[in-house]
């Protein structure tokens, strides 16, 4: 019983630090690194985040799954001016200095 709430307060406590960004992309920026490509969103506000955000964008690596539809839908907010809601992952495994996008 006590690692199970050891276990359950690890969990909240990393995810409420995660970061979270609302509002119009003010920033969209689509990038290589290599042969691997990378997009960078950068949203009106933007609320926690890791200490390696220093940028305060959200970004995503091609060997994410949901990586083509994340560039269509976030390109296409970003052009009609649309507000977005994107949760971060507390972590900034897809670019150094950038939160990586997280998916349920």
């Amino acid at each position: 019983m006590k690692y199970f709430i050891l276990m359950i307060s690890i969990v909240i406590s990393a995810t409420a630090f995660a970061g979270e960004g609302n509002g119009k992309i003010t920033g969209f920026i689509p990038y290589a690194n290599g042969n691997k490509e990378i997009i960078l969103i950068k949203v009106e506000q933007h609320t926690s985040s890791p200490s390696c955000n220093s940028t305060l964008r959200f970004s995503m690596r091609e060997d994410n799954l949901k990586y083509q539809g994340t560039k269509a839908a976030a390109l296409a907010a970003f052009m009609a001016g649309t507000s977005v809601k994107i949760l971060g992952e507390n972590n900034c495994r897809a670019w150094g200095n950038a939160e990586s996008i997280m998916f349920r």
